[in-house]
């Protein structure tokens, strides 16, 4: 997959997933799709997100998990794309690492 179609669909699809989740979720957490990955042949996509309170994190994921056939309804009636790829979640460890440092530099300043 050419790397402008590919960065075009991660897009589309961090949309579609984050209009998903925000249309589906109980607002009792914040969850937010923080970057898609897909597999080189397109097949696969990879959510990392992030929850608001950290005390939920577990519950978001488990909410994203357990929807992910919808989800995959969703952008197929969403999205011009012949195919459609199987989604899965992670916490996205990024975010974490840099709230972290973030809280670390506030604190010694």
């Amino acid at each position: 997959m050419k790397l402008r179609k590919a960065n075009r669909l991660t897009d589309q699809y961090r949309d579609l997933v984050a209009q998903f989740i925000e249309r589906n979720s109980n607002r009792k957490t914040l969850i937010t799709i923080t970057r898609v990955e897909m597999s080189k042949n397109g097949k696969k996509a990879m959510c990392h997100l992030s929850v608001f309170p950290p005390e939920q994190e577990q519950t978001g994921l488990d909410f994203a998990q357990r929807n992910t056939s919808r989800l995959r309804d969703f952008v197929a009636t969403h999205s011009k794309t012949k195919s459609i790829p199987t989604f899965s979640f992670s916490l996205d460890m990024g975010e974490k690492n840099r709230q972290r440092i973030e809280k670390l530099l506030g604190t010694k300043c």
